[in-house]
């Protein structure tokens, strides 16, 4: 399943308590957030020159947990970061 890549009119899903389901909205949204605090760390490494670096990414980096509904949404959510990984490559 290929997730929707488009931000023109966006706005925050409304989440539904009796249905958990991630939209595709929130998983732009996550993969954003995601590419954020990596140019953070590359741009604090840089500036501080600490640790050595692979392709350019630091080695010691940081962790983000998300909470994701389902199976199904935590298979979705992978896909598109590896496609988003795949495309900076």
């Amino acid at each position: 399943m290929r997730i929707k890549n488009n931000f023109e009119n966006f706005k925050i899903p409304e989440l539904k308590e009796d249905e958990p389901f991630l939209p595709d909205e929130s998983v732009m949204i996550a993969a954003k957030l995601l590419r954020q605090f990596d140019k953070y760390e590359i741009e604090e490494n840089s500036r501080n020159k600490k640790g050595e670096t692979i392709d350019g990414l630091p080695c010691n980096r940081g962790s983000v947990l998300m909470f994701v509904p389902g199976l199904n949404d935590i298979g979705r959510v992978e896909s598109y970061l590896k496609e988003e990984v795949n495309q900076l490559k």
